[in-house]
């Protein structure tokens, strides 16, 4: 078994761990499923794919993420989070705040590409 960084998913028996969690866990189906809902009128389904966007902005890393899904993951997530910033309906209280913090991780994001 190999180590090649400090991160947590850093090395082989790391790396294999989380591939069999999302294997057994089917997490990915379930974020993939969330990201996908339509937007509309009510908040709710932008509130849960901003909860999905942000557990992809923790999961999201080549090891950790199935590769097979990885890019075309890191795009939904970036175009899920783009629409979202321009939702009137979740940023009602601080839009600005809702735009800076979308904008930091949207910028996160685009280092992943």
């Amino acid at each position: 078994m190999g180590t090649w960084a400090n991160d947590p998913w850093g090395n082989d028996t790391a790396a294999d761990w989380f591939g069999n969690l999302m294997e057994k866990t089917g997490l990915r189906e379930e974020w993939h499923e969330a990201m996908t809902v339509e937007q509309d009128d009510s908040d709710e389904n932008g509130e849960v794919q901003y909860a999905a966007a942000w557990l992809f902005l923790e999961l999201g890393r080549v090891y950790v993420w199935p590769i097979e899904t990885y890019d075309e993951d890191l795009e939904l997530t970036m175009a899920v989070l783009r629409q979202l910033r321009e939702n009137e309906w979740l940023a009602e209280s601080d839009p600005e705040a809702w735009q800076a913090q979308i904008d930091g991780f949207l910028a996160d994001l685009e280092k992943r590409l």
